[in-house]
C-alpha cells in the first residue's frame, strides 16, 4: 500500500490497459450496482465499471467489487 504524496491518504495503484498507465485507487474496494449510474469504477484487472456505489455486502448479478478512482487532482 503506498499513501498519496499530495493529501496523504492511503492509495493503491493498478495498471489500466485501456489507459495505458497505473492509475491510483482508494485503497479499500467497494460494492458497484451495475444496473445503472455513471460512476467509474476500477477492476482488479485493470477494467473499467460504471455504475453507482452501494451498501449491499453480497455480490449477486448486478452487483460487483471494484475500486474508486483516488480523485486527488494532481494524481491525474
Amino acid at each position: 500500500m503506498a499513501r498519496c504524496k499530495f493529501c496523504g491518504n492511503d492509495i493503491d495503484w493498478i495498471y489500466c490497459p485501456a489507459k495505458g498507465k497505473s492509475v491510483p485507487v482508494e485503497a479499500e474496494p467497494v460494492f458497484v450496482d451495475l444496473s445503472g449510474g455513471e460512476v467509474e469504477f476500477i477492476t482488479d484487472e485493470g477494467g473499467t465499471l460504471y455504475g453507482r456505489l452501494t451498501k449491499q455486502t453480497t455480490l449477486s448479478a448486478d452487483v460487483d467489487v471494484a475500486f474508486l478512482p483516488h480523485r486527488c487532482r494532481p494524481c491525474w
